[in-house]
């Protein structure tokens, strides 16, 4: 039974670390993609966001924005941007803006993530130094395990022979 649930603990402790690792490197080519784009990118013009922000404890804010947007040649887009925060929050009071890819409309970015760039990288250094601590941590805890399972018994010494 004991190695089942250290079976199971390696199994959590990979698939967490795993996970961590995914999305951490997801974030940084999301903040990288971004940037890139904001510098490239077509101002649009009659920007709307929505949406909903999800917190853990106001540590971690995840924002998942409904975006709608107006090209230079008079189309209108909609959109989706996602992403993850450490410490820090958006200033909903300040006006969005946005850029896109004049070839590609559906990729654009809005200032709202761009501002908080800090932020953003701070969640994936996070996500990128709790990865390893994961799986390191799973791999002692099943090497742990397999010290303690004890080693088969000897039958007794009689107490005369000592």
């Amino acid at each position: 039974m004991k190695t089942l649930k250290a079976l199971v603990w390696m199994l959590v402790g990979l698939a967490l670390g795993a996970g961590s690792l995914y999305f951490g490197f997801q974030a940084l080519r999301g903040v990288v993609a971004d940037r890139e784009l904001w510098e490239k990118g077509i101002p649009a013009s009659h920007v709307r966001v929505g949406g909903r922000v999800k917190t853990n404890r106001m540590i971690l804010k995840e924002y998942q924005l409904e975006i709608d947007f107006q090209d230079t040649s008079g189309g209108m887009h909609h959109g989706r941007e996602e992403f993850t925060t450490l410490f820090t929050t958006v200033d909903q009071g300040r006006p969005p803006e946005l850029r896109y890819d004049r070839t590609d409309p559906s990729r654009f970015v809005v200032s709202w993530a761009r501002d908080v760039t800090g932020g953003r990288l701070s969640a994936c250094v996070l996500f990128l130094v709790m990865g390893p601590v994961f799986l390191v941590g799973a791999v002692l805890y099943l090497r742990g395990e397999r010290r303690r399972v004890p080693a088969p018994s000897r039958p007794p010494v009689p107490t005369e022979w000592r």
